[in-house]
């Protein structure tokens, strides 16, 4: 028995779902031109008769000429399939003409390597005559023979109910062309539905359909029985099956009842027994299967009911978590753990996912199973299935978020773990992983490779397909700003402080909250001489790549004017002029720039432009401070330069350096404002010497100490992370 569709309230009354593939025919009986499907590459022909029996010969000749139109160029075989399909047609428009008495429409279509011709007509109620009672049919007869013909003949035929139509479908595979399922329609199998969620304490429905197939498989005394069910789509999909051999039996019966589930006047299934020797049923047998059919149908739609219900919770329960690949974590791992969570197992056994690497290829980067002891074969089958995966990293055919079926052919099965070729026979169904007008890999969900995925498992795959893409997105652009930020860093701070005899160096630095943007702040330090050195920590307005430019261009010129024998105001002044002259608007830079010469006491010359005035702090017991005997802890630190106005605004300035010289414990320390503006409410850590405080309270630490403790309290002060960089430069006397 092939597979039908059954209409679930969706259409109007007038129509009838087709065979899976093959979308709906219209409800009115108006003959369609015979060629292309706008939208489609699939041929498509229809014709339509009044119930008289001149129709059977005109359906004839409407089959037999459009098929050899379409099969002009085939071998003698394309022939023959010609002929079984004007016979097979000829069996059913007869049977609708007979026991319908309704117009008849007649399709065709010819599409993916086979042939399916449809005969609707619209008497639902009027069930599809099954086998002749008696075995032995004369070979001259010409009725009574059923769907004998389709059984033998065709490749998979089927039934469609709707609420006011019927339509009886076959299909015939073309020769040499490779059917997506090789045994027959992909409804033609009875297995339960592969798209139902895993569902807590399991699908009651699936045990009343159980129970309700064997009951009939009882009753009847026959050798196989199913239950053909409307499955989300409302196609009729074997969903439970008993006897020896069902899947073969069913396929291709000798002796077959059917009878309908109907509640409320609306088919929502159909009760199937087969029999392996013909004419196996007596004649009581229908009106039997129907009586229990009556019985069951009520029951079983309640608990279908009662099961859409549960799997709508679950599935949105899925969206919902969906929405937290975005709002959530930037890493790679932690996007793909948090997809599969959602997907397994309530929206298909198992899933993967795989990333285009460098040079274009896909390769596995996550795999979940229900069944964590077959993460391992599926691991294995998926890595070696990427050479035939429906797209390539940089194709997208199909459009963006369309799922497409994958077979999961791999070779080598014989050295493959456990499981890992039933895994290969299932196949699955992807969806790429589409963002920016790129494809970045696959998302695989594990199911049936054939036919098409329910509409809402496809609407849900598709939509976490671009979830998982866009967080992917996300991490990969968060990922290559923080290395563009930890290159600028580097830059930004010298990774190595130099050596200076008898002065000891330590530089803090931290960026604003988030870190996706190198701050302004920067600083240096570099020999400018037999025995000099120079320091700079300095600030410019902005953190945009504009800003990292006018570093760049006052770093290069700090170092190019010292080295030319320029004195620390003359650099300012230079570098004032060069900044003006590049006329950025909005743009400034604030400095404090010095040059170190060693000795005894070692002396620095500094200026200060527009940054905090940087801070001295005597060693205790220091002969410079004057004060011989300071208590331990309590030294004052003071103000080391005289403030001046910053670079890059006003052109003409002229700058002055103070001189300060330094004995052994002395320190200098330098900042940047993101130092002095931390707040704590109204309160600036700048506010009232309040740094000049927290510095004096760092008496006689070394140099890297002093930078860190200096660094760690004004983090801590207001509680909040930094909305602005810190850059500290301590330099003390050894």
């Amino acid at each position: 028995m092939g597979a039908a569709a059954v209409d679930g309230g969706s259409e109007s009354d007038s129509e009838v779902a087709a065979q899976p593939g093959s979308g709906h025919i219209p409800g009115g009986l108006a003959g369609t031109p015979r060629g292309h499907v706008e939208g489609s590459s699939d041929l498509v022909a229809s014709a339509a008769y009044q119930p008289e029996p001149a129709a059977v010969a005109a359906a004839r000749r409407f089959v037999r000429e459009t098929l050899q139109s379409w099969l002009a160029e085939q071998a003698p075989e394309g022939r023959g399939i010609v002929d079984d399909a004007v016979l097979l047609t000829s069996e059913l428009v007869t049977n609708a003409v007979v026991h319908a008495g309704t117009p008849v429409q007649v399709t065709c279509k010819l599409a993916d390597g086979g042939l399916e011709v449809m005969v609707r007509d619209s008497l639902p109620a009027s069930m599809v005559p099954g086998p002749v009672k008696d075995e032995n049919i004369p070979a001259e007869r010409t009725s009574g023979r059923g769907l004998l013909l389709p059984s033998a003949l065709a490749s998979a035929w089927g039934v469609t109910y709707g609420r006011a139509a019927k339509a009886v479908w076959f299909r015939m595979g073309l020769p040499g062309a490779r059917e997506e399922d090789s045994g027959g329609h992909p409804a033609s199998r009875p297995r339960a539905s592969e798209w139902v969620p895993r569902l807590p304490g399991g699908s009651g429905y699936d045990e009343s359909l159980t129970s309700a197939v064997e009951l009939a498989l009882a009753t009847l005394t026959a050798d196989a029985a199913c239950a053909l069910v409307p499955d989300e789509d409302g196609d009729l999909r074997v969903r439970a099956a008993a006897g020896d051999d069902p899947a073969g039996l069913l396929a291709a019966p000798p002796s077959v009842l059917t009878a309908p589930l109907l509640v409320d006047g609306r088919v929502t299934g159909v009760l199937v027994v087969a029999g392996a020797r013909p004419g196996q049923f007596a004649e009581r047998a229908a009106g039997l299967l129907q009586q229990l059919a009556d019985r069951l149908a009520g029951p079983l739609e309640r608990a279908r009911l009662a099961e859409v219900e549960m799997i709508r919770r679950v599935r949105a329960g899925i969206a919902a978590e969906a929405n937290d690949l975005l709002a959530g974590p930037v890493d790679q791992d932690a996007i793909l753990a948090l997809a599969g969570r959602a997907l397994v197992p309530r929206l298909a056994a198992w899933c993967a996912v795989l990333l285009a690497g460098a040079d274009g290829t896909l390769q596995p980067v996550y795999v979940r199973h229900a069944e964590d002891l077959r993460s391992a074969a599926l691991s294995w089958v998926v890595g070696r299935a990427c050479a035939v995966a429906p797209w390539g990293a940089r194709r997208a055919e199909g459009g963006p978020g369309a799922a497409r079926a994958w077979p999961l052919a791999a070779a080598d099965l014989d050295r493959a773990p456990p499981g890992a070729a039933e895994l290969a026979d299932g196949g699955a169904w992807c969806v790429p992983l589409a963002a920016r007008g790129g494809i970045l890999g696959l998302l695989a969900i594990g199911g049936p490779a054939v036919g098409r995925l329910p509409r809402e498992v496809a609407g849900l795959a598709e939509d976490l397909s671009l979830r998982i893409a866009l967080a992917l997105d996300g991490a990969r652009l968060a990922a290559g700003q923080e290395l563009t930020s930890a290159a600028l860093r580097h830059s930004l701070v010298p990774p190595e402080l130099p050596r200076i005899p008898g002065i000891d160096l330590a530089v803090a630095h931290d960026l604003a909250a988030g870190g996706s943007e190198a701050g302004g702040d920067f600083c240096d330090v570099f020999a400018a001489g037999e025995g000099q050195w120079r320091f700079a920590v300095g600030e410019v307005s902005g953190t945009q790549p504009e800003a990292a430019a006018m570093i760049s261009l006052a770093r290069h010129a700090l170092r190019i004017l010292a080295r030319e024998g320029h004195g620390v105001p003359a650099v300012l002044g230079k570098l004032n002029e060069l900044l003006v002259g590049e006329g950025s608007p909005g743009r400034f830079l604030t400095l404090v720039h010095g040059e170190i010469v060693t000795g005894f006491p070692a002396r620095i010359s500094l200026a200060c432009a527009g940054q905090p005035v940087p801070l001295l702090l005597r060693a205790p017991g220091d002969w410079l401070s004057g004060d011989d005997s300071p208590a331990a802890g309590a030294s004052a630190a003071e103000s080391a330069a005289l403030p001046q106005p910053v670079l890059g605004v006003v052109e003409g300035l002229t700058f002055e350096a103070q001189t300060v010289c330094l004995s052994p414990g002395d320190l200098l320390l330098c900042v940047t404002d993101g130092v002095t503006r931390r707040r704590d409410g109204n309160r600036l850590l700048g506010d009232d010497g309040g740094l000049a405080r927290l510095l004096g309270g760092c008496a006689g630490l070394p140099a890297d100490v002093v930078a860190a403790k200096v660094h760690e309290e004004a983090r801590a002060f207001g509680g909040r992370p930094p909305a602005a960089g810190m850059t500290l430069l301590a330099i003390r006397a050894a």
